[in-house]
C-alpha cells in the first residue's frame, strides 16, 4: 500500500514544498516522500504531525520526532573545556562546550 504525504502541521504540501516548523527549520517533501530537514538553529530535535493518505482516499495522523546530528569535517576547531582543538584529536569524555554555552562529556 502506497501512502502520500498531504500534510505536513496542518498545511497542504505537495512535492517539492517546504514548511517551516514553529522552531525554525525548513523541511522539504521529497518526489519519494521523505522530508529533508536543513538544520540553522540550537534546535537538535523537531517533531511535527504528518498526514498521510491512501489510493482510496483513507488519511492517517502521525508524528514524525527528527532528531539532528553534528557533523564536522576534519580539521574543525571544537570548542573544549580548555581551548579549541581539532575534531580529529576528540576522545570520548572530552568535556565540549555546546552552543548554549555549558560543557558536555563527548559520547
Amino acid at each position: 500500500m502506497d501512502l502520500m504525504i498531504i500534510q505536513i502541521n496542518g498545511q497542504p504540501v505537495s512535492v517539492g514544498d517546504v514548511v517551516t516548523l514553529t522552531s525554525g527549520e525548513p523541511i522539504e517533501l521529497t518526489p519519494s516522500s521523505f522530508v529533508t530537514l536543513t538544520v540553522g538553529t540550537a534546535v537538535d530535535e523537531s517533531v511535527f504531525s504528518c498526514t498521510v493518505e491512501d489510493a482510496d482516499g483513507n488519511t492517517d495522523v502521525g508524528f514524525v520526532t527528527l532528531s539532528a546530528v553534528a557533523c564536522f569535517t576534519s580539521g574543525t576547531l571544537i570548542n573544549t573545556e580548555h581551548r579549541a582543538r581539532s575534531v580529529d584529536s576528540l576522545v570520548p569524555g572530552d568535556l565540549i562546550r555546546t552552543l548554549d554555552h555549558h560543557l558536555r562529556p563527548l559520547l
